[in-house]
């Protein structure tokens, strides 16, 4: 009989828990200079933790799952350009404001960004075989 359990703890690999702006930096950075290729392994890490942390931010924890989430219908090139801004958002933030001071102003579309990101990572992926 099967049961619902998960395969390992749910607490084995948590979303970050911090604002990641060292991960912004160097995704904006990498991205903008068109270095994407060139410095792939540290792009896709750099990545990675942002995605993490966004998808807490849009989700939640699976422990404390949110309602769905309204997702804004762009093109690729509009998500390109979107989630770039958004990530450049949190860099412009002064570094004497507070992960909760950031966030509860709610001025960033973590939505927007995950939806730059993630076909970055798949396309990545798919290349890979």
């Amino acid at each position: 009989m099967r049961t619902n359990k998960p395969i390992r703890p749910v607490n084995n690999t948590p979303y970050p828990t911090w604002l990641p702006f060292e991960e912004i930096k160097d995704v904006v950075v990498i991205a903008r200079a068109g270095e994407i290729m060139e410095r792939l392994p540290d792009f896709i890490h750099a990545l990675w933790v942002v995605q993490g942390y966004a998808q807490s931010q849009i989700i939640g924890s699976p422990a404390k799952a949110q309602s769905a989430v309204d997702v804004p219908q762009t093109t690729a090139a509009e998500d390109a350009e979107a989630g770039l801004k958004e990530l450049e958002k949190v860099l412009a933030f002064s570094a004497d404001e507070s992960d909760e001071q950031i966030i509860a102003q709610g001025a960033i579309s973590w939505v927007l960004i995950i939806k730059w990101g993630l076909p970055l990572l798949i396309q990545y992926l798919l290349s890979r075989r």
